[in-house]
């Protein structure tokens, strides 16, 4: 499991139970713990392209829009919602089609 980890307010709106804004994923969001256990990933983490790569994933799993609807959270991603807060975890090697 190779994860990212960022926490979001919760927003609602009459349409919709509610949703996350994905902010721009970079270093400070990886668990370096797995970056480093894993051997395709670990070459990433000091990579100049990280962001990139994290930006590829992003655009994929949430598009362009950079928002992330509660009720219907892709494969690879788990929220944990504490009231307003949610906490959303990114499993990498669920979504990897970089490496």
């Amino acid at each position: 499991m190779v994860r990212v980890i960022f926490q979001a307010k919760v927003h609602t709106s009459v349409d919709s139970d509610g949703w996350v804004e994905v902010p721009h994923l970079c270093l400070q969001h990886c668990v370096i713990e797995d970056f480093k256990a894993h051997p395709r990933w670990r070459r990433s983490i000091s990579s100049l392209e990280l962001d990139e790569i994290l930006e590829q994933h992003t655009t994929r799993l949430f598009g362009e829009a950079r928002r992330l609807d509660l009720n219907t959270v892709p494969e690879g991603v788990s929220v944990d919602v504490f009231g307003a807060l949610a906490i959303v975890t990114i499993n990498l090697m669920q979504c990897d089609t970089y490496h």
